[in-house]
This record gives structure tokens, C-alpha cells and sequence, in this order.
């Protein structure tokens, strides 16, 4: 009678076993497609009725093991609406997206704006992303209404931005970082809007040290800005921008490529010919800090990150007045220093003399 009994029990667990390896089966995701599908649920609808409708479009295996995992789960009531699901989704995964209610719009365009990019290319980046043109984007940005509307709902947008010889008014202003609008036709006022509050969070946290700064907020973004474009890490930029700080405090020029090239409207590089570096190191503009400025240029030149930001408002102390972030070599991901102008002599023909 014993035996019976055990043999039983080891036959229910084994016909147990057997149904929780099918249960988890039949209820994993259909496949490893992540391609989401608008999913609708109409007004009236239960976990229960929209069984059918679900493995119509192969998001479930199985109809029979769902409704059994709403019946045991016994999830809180479903929300009409839509929702994006996809077939590498298991029914618990499905199950939890639909709990939480919709706030899925199929329409949502994402963008990244990586850090360091100027006001141009940021219009192109969000250009191929919505139904805009970059000059379209620009005109928006740059019109005088537009940047009013700004200087008033940002503390930290004043009217140096109008200063005369400024590229683009809200150069430097737009943080870089990932963002999702309702769509490609949102307003374009919105999209920068949408970065400006960025900017806002990430310089809410240096306010007090932005209030008790020589510097003006224009001034610091300007600096983080040439800072991102000269350095290669955060410790580099931090750096950099007490080299800077040393110089301005000489009343040295700060010799910035960057800023010169900017003002040409160039990007740096080897690609460029002998005759166009020259032409911009000797353009005559305000951002020229090689051969017209002997200051800070009259604004940002690019986006600059959160680190460039916090080298700018809290430097490294050094006693260097040269360095070289750009050598010959692409590979070479080190920035050199030197405190004499020997020094730095030395520096360049070791390491900027491209053949």
C-alpha cells in the first residue's frame, strides 16, 4: 500500500512537472522579433476577450495558457488605448505593459544629440528625424521673437546671447542628450524648449557657484563649450579650462583653435588644406581667439557636455599656459601640457609635426 502511494505521488509530480515546462512554454515570447505592433484595446475590453485578437496577431502562443495566466495572476483591470508589443515579449511581459495602462504613442520620434555638436548640425540631426528642415529649424531658433521668448522663461538665457557677431544666439544653450517629441510636425519652438529645460536641470545644480562666479553664465558656457571641443576626457577638460583660466588672468589671448575655426564656419581637421586653416586662424570675427580676440570669444561653439560644464565652473588649478589635444596621430587620445612656451615648442614639433 506504501509503494502505491509513493509511486502516486512521484507520478503527480512528475504529471506537474510536465504541465509547468508546457505553462512556461506556452507563455515565453513567440519569437526574438522586437518590431512593436500598435496594439488596440477598445472601451469594454478584458484581459479574456482580447485572447484571440492577441495570438491573431502572434504576440501569444497559446489562447488556452493565457486565459489560465489571467486566471491565476488575476491582473487589475485593463485600460483602453494603445499599446506597443512585440512578439519577444512573454505574456507576463504583455500582461504587465497592459496593467500600467496606455501611454504609448506610436507616433514618438526619438533623436540623440551627442555632446559637442554645434547649433547646425543639431538642426540636421533633428531634421532626418522629423518633417523640418534645418534652415527651417534655424530660422525658428535664431528669429529675435523666439530668442525674447527664451531670455524670459530662462534664467540662465540672458541677453549676451544677442550680442552682435553671435553665429547663433542659442549656440551652446540646447543640451546634448537623448529626447522623445509627440511627433515629426510637433512645433519647432517645443523641440528646443524640450533641450533648454535639460540645460536647465543640469545648471540648477550649479546656481550658487554660478552667482558667486567672476564670470557671467554666457562666459562659462562659453568656456565648457571650448573645453568639450579641445578636450579628449573630463579630466582633460578640467585642465584645459584652468589653462584658460591662467591665461585670461594674464590678459593672454587664449589661442583656441576651435574657437577660430568656428568662426570661419570649419570643423577642424587634417582634411582641411593649408590655405583654409590659415584663412580661419586669420578671419577677422569674435570668435578669432588666435589673431583677433584677445579675450573669451563672443559665445559657445557647440553643445557642451555636463563634464565640460562642471571643468568650466570648477577648473583644475595648474600652471600651465599651452597645451596640444590634436596631434598627428588619430590613435593618440592624450592631451599635453607645458607651462613655458619652450615647452610647448617642443610639444609641437614632437607631435604636430605631420608629414
Amino acid at each position: 500500500m506504501k509503494k502505491l502511494v509513493i509511486a502516486l505521488l512521484s507520478f503527480l509530480l512528475i504529471i506537474i512537472g510536465i504541465f509547468l515546462i508546457i505553462f512556461f512554454v506556452e507563455t515565453s515570447p513567440v519569437s526574438r522579433n522586437e518590431e512593436v505592433l500598435d496594439f488596440e484595446v477598445t472601451s469594454g475590453s478584458t484581459y479574456l476577450t482580447i485572447a484571440d485578437e492577441l495570438k491573431q496577431d502572434n504576440l501569444i502562443r497559446s489562447v488556452f495558457f493565457y486565459k489560465l495566466y489571467i486566471k491565476l495572476m488575476n491582473p487589475k483591470p485593463i485600460q483602453a488605448g494603445k499599446y506597443g508589443l512585440s512578439e519577444s515579449m512573454s505574456v507576463t511581459n504583455i500582461i504587465n505593459t497592459l496593467s500600467l495602462g496606455s501611454n504609448y504613442n506610436p507616433d514618438a520620434v526619438k533623436f540623440t544629440i551627442p555632446e559637442g555638436k554645434t547649433l547646425t548640425e543639431i538642426a540636421s540631426i533633428i531634421s532626418d528625424a522629423t518633417n523640418y528642415t534645418s534652415d527651417e529649424l534655424l530660422e525658428v531658433w535664431n528669429s529675435s521673437s523666439f530668442v525674447n521668448e527664451v531670455i524670459e522663461n530662462y534664467w540662465f538665457v540672458t541677453d549676451a546671447v544677442k550680442e552682435e557677431g553671435i553665429a547663433y544666439s542659442l549656440e551652446g544653450y540646447l543640451f546634448p542628450d537623448t529626447y522623445e517629441i509627440l511627433n515629426k510636425d510637433v512645433d519647432i519652438k517645443s523641440i528646443a524648449y524640450k533641450m533648454l529645460d535639460r540645460m536647465d536641470e543640469v545648471l540648477l545644480g550649479y546656481k550658487d557657484e554660478i552667482e558667486s562666479s567672476d564670470y557671467t553664465i554666457h562666459e562659462l558656457l562659453t568656456l565648457a563649450s571650448m573645453a568639450e571641443e579641445e578636450g579628449i576626457t573630463a579630466s582633460d577638460r578640467a585642465l584645459i579650462t584652468g589653462v584658460f583660466y591662467n591665461r585670461l588672468n594674464l590678459g593672454m589671448a587664449l589661442g583656441s583653435d576651435v574657437t577660430s575655426y568656428y568662426g570661419y564656419q570649419v570643423k577642424l581637421g587634417h582634411e582641411l588644406s593649408k590655405e583654409e586653416k590659415t584663412d580661419a586662424l586669420y578671419d577677422e570675427n569674435l570668435y578669432n581667439t588666435r589673431n583677433y580676440v584677445t579675450a573669451l570669444p563672443v559665445g559657445p561653439i557647440c553643445s557642451p557636455s555636463a563634464s565640460s560644464i562642471e571643468a568650466a565652473i570648477n577648473p583644475t588649478e595648474n600652471d600651465y599656459l599651452y597645451f596640444i589635444a590634436n596631434t598627428c596621430d588619430d590613435n593618440d587620445s592624450k592631451t599635453y601640457f607645458a607651462e613655458t612656451y619652450e615647452e610647448h615648442l617642443a610639444l609641437v614639433a614632437e607631435y604636430l609635426t605631420c608629414e
